[in-house]
């Protein structure tokens, strides 16, 4: 009973509630993406791993499954590894972002992006030169 209330709150919080009865290939991309945030949430993971996420979803669903995404990672504040070519998704995702180079792989610049839990938008960051 217990998981199911979680499972329950985590439906609602990701408005995936209507579609719990769905097959997957019943779902758009973006819904798709939500079940996968979801499932990783319900089992409280302590890392989630996310790579290109946000890639082939259109701005809108893009847009409301990162707002989902950090509303729900405030619950439990699981790790999360993002792996993105998109600098900006990057830096208002995430707390630091790990630039590579090309071959040999290495590391390029580290930075630490401070987000205002006010305001979003006001993105500080410093660059660490390796």
């Amino acid at each position: 009973p217990e998981e199911l209330e979680y499972l329950s709150l985590i439906l609602e919080d990701t408005h995936l509630e209507k579609y719990k009865d769905k097959y997957p290939y019943q779902l758009s991309g973006g819904f798709l993406q939500l079940v996968l945030i979801a499932r990783s949430l319900f089992h409280k993971s302590e890392l989630i791993l996310m790579d290109e996420t946000f890639k082939s979803l259109d701005l809108e669903n893009s847009s409301r499954i990162k707002e989902i995404l950090l509303r729900l990672w405030k619950k439990n504040k699981p790790a999360i590894i993002l792996v993105s070519h998109d600098m900006e998704e990057a830096l208002s995702m995430s707390d630091r972002v790990i630039m590579f180079s090309d071959k040999p792989v290495q590391i390029r610049e580290i930075i630490d992006a401070k987000i205002s839990q006010k305001n979003k938008t006001n993105i500080k960051w410093n660059i660490h030169r390796m």
